[in-house]
């Protein structure tokens, strides 16, 4: 599994992260980046990946900073959709969660564990 983040990083607006393993590229949030005109415009312009690539949408709830770009970008209508039993999608749901989770906690285990130096190296993803 691997999990790129691109909104919602170091801000509080934005969120989208592309959860990525051998079958699937799930869009965990597509939301709308809110903030001053000019730099909300040059954020929400372009959709920072491919759409073509996604295979599901997971939103965590649907504020428009977590859902805000899927009828901007018409990802509904680029995805073909199917309803799915809440059993199924809970069951799918979780297990997605449960990785992630503990992605997120090894990430903050290795990163807790860095030198002051080491961290003074990380940069902001593009």
């Amino acid at each position: 599994m691997h999990v790129t983040f691109y909104g919602g990083v170091r801000e509080v607006t934005g969120s989208m992260h592309l959860i990525t393993t051998e079958n699937d590229r799930i869009l965990l949030d597509c939301g709308m980046f809110q903030g001053r005109r000019k730099e909300s415009e040059q954020k929400n312009r372009i959709l920072p990946l491919d759409p073509t690539i996604i295979t599901n949408i997971v939103l965590s709830h649907a504020h428009i900073d977590h859902s805000g770009r899927i009828p901007r970008e018409k990802l509904v209508s680029k995805l073909e959709l199917k309803l799915v039993s809440k059993l199924e999608l809970g069951i799918k749901f979780f297990k997605l969660v449960f990785h992630f989770f503990i992605f997120i906690h090894l990430l903050f285990k290795n990163f807790n564990t860095m030198t002051d130096s080491r961290i003074a190296h990380i940069k902001k993803p593009p």
